[in-house]
C-alpha cells in the first residue's frame, strides 16, 4: 500500500525486525502455560542447578503463576524443600486437610490442622459423610489422606460425587512426615468429623 506525503508524515511504519543488542542485557523468551484455571509462565530451565540462559549463575526454581482463587493446580510434597511457592493473598489457595486413615494410625500424629473423618465411618454411612464434606467451607477444596493414598483416592471420589465438592487426594502421611511438614498428636477425645 502506498501513503500519500500528508499520510507518510502522519504514520510510521514499525521495523519488527530484529534489532541490536544492549550489551550486558539478554533476551530470554519466557513459555507461558494457560487453561481455566489459571495460568504458569517458566521463568527457566534448570541444568545442574544453573539456569540455562545465565551461565554461571545458580537458581534453583523460578516459576510465576497466576490461578483463579480455589484452583489448585498440584500438590507437591518434597522430602528437602528446594523451591518456594509465593500465592499472593488476592489468589489464595484454600483447602481442607482430611485425614481418613483410622484411629489406631492417627495415634502416632497426624497433620497439623487436619480434620479426621476415618474410612470406616465413611463406609458404613456413605451419606453422612457426603453431609460431612457439604458443611465444610464451600471456597475450600477439600484434600484427603490416608497412609499411601488409596483410601483417600476413594474419599475423594466420593466427596466429588455425592457431595459434589472439589476434593483431591494428597497421597500418604508417610509423604507429609518426610517432607518435615508440621504433626500433631491427636486428643483421645477426637471424633469422627473433628
Amino acid at each position: 500500500m502506498r501513503l500519500n506525503d500528508e499520510a507518510q508524515r502522519a504514520f510510521s511504519v514499525q521495523d519488527y525486525g530484529a534489532q541490536p543488542g544492549i550489551q550486558g542485557v539478554e533476551i530470554v523468551e519466557l513459555k507461558r502455560f494457560a487453561d481455566d484455571g489459571g495460568s504458569l509462565t517458566e521463568l527457566g530451565r534448570l541444568g545442574s542447578g544453573l539456569h540455562a540462559a545465565f551461565a554461571g549463575f545458580e537458581v534453583k526454581q523460578v516459576n510465576y503463576s497466576e490461578m483463579d482463587p480455589g484452583v489448585i493446580k498440584a500438590f507437591h510434597l518434597h522430602r528437602r524443600q528446594t523451591d518456594v511457592w509465593f500465592i499472593p493473598p488476592s489468589d489464595k489457595m484454600l483447602v481442607v486437610l482430611v485425614d481418613v486413615r483410622a484411629r489406631s494410625e492417627i495415634d502416632s500424629g497426624m497433620a497439623e490442622g487436619a480434620r479426621w473423618y476415618p474410612t470406616s465411618s465413611i463406609q458404613s454411612d456413605p451419606d453422612a459423610f457426603a453431609k460431612y464434606v457439604s458443611s465444610l467451607p464451600a471456597d475450600q477444596t477439600v484434600v484427603f489422606y490416608c497412609a499411601a493414598g488409596c483410601r483417600a483416592g476413594r474419599a475423594a471420589e466420593i466427596a466429588s460425587e455425592k457431595a459434589g465438592r472439589k476434593a483431591a487426594n494428597l497421597g500418604g502421611y508417610k509423604d507429609w512426615q518426610a517432607a518435615g511438614l508440621p504433626v500433631t498428636i491427636p486428643a483421645e477425645s477426637l471424633v469422627p468429623g473433628r
